[in-house]
């Protein structure tokens, strides 16, 4: 068996068994009786989202769920679709310099967020 926590978002965690040779149906049903059905959450592994959809691709991922593992556990937002977050990450990349120039103008009113929207372009500045 390995022993797995479950973490929320605000900070709250489950510990949960699992024995050692689970497969996507055993993850569905420990998941369920932590939070209710899975399906209504998403399950972040050491970064990597859990595709609960496929079971071919789950199986490849499945090797990062290990004993005293930490799995976060995050609210699905309805609409959309499964997103890898790497390709979340890229977009988020993508769009944030446009986004910062829409907001560089709120900056100056703002004494909080200026020492922020410098930060941000320093990244971004380090980015590119």
């Amino acid at each position: 068996m390995l022993n797995i926590t479950f973490q929320n978002f605000a900070g709250k965690s489950i510990p949960a068994m699992i024995k050692d040779d689970f497969d996507l149906a055993e993850f569905k049903k420990v998941a369920t009786a932590a939070f209710g059905p899975a399906d209504g959450y998403r399950f972040v592994v050491d970064g990597t989202q859990l595709d609960l959809e496929h079971e071919d691709k789950f199986n490849e991922q499945k090797s990062k769920i290990t004993d005293d593992k930490t799995i976060f556990v995050l609210g699905r937002l309805r609409g959309g679709g499964f997103i890898d977050i790497a390709t979340f990450i890229d977009i988020i990349y993508a769009d944030l310099p446009n986004e910062l120039n829409k907001k560089n103008r709120h900056c100056l009113r703002f004494r909080s967020e200026l020492a922020i929207c410098l930060w941000i372009r320093k990244v971004m500045n380090n980015i590119h």
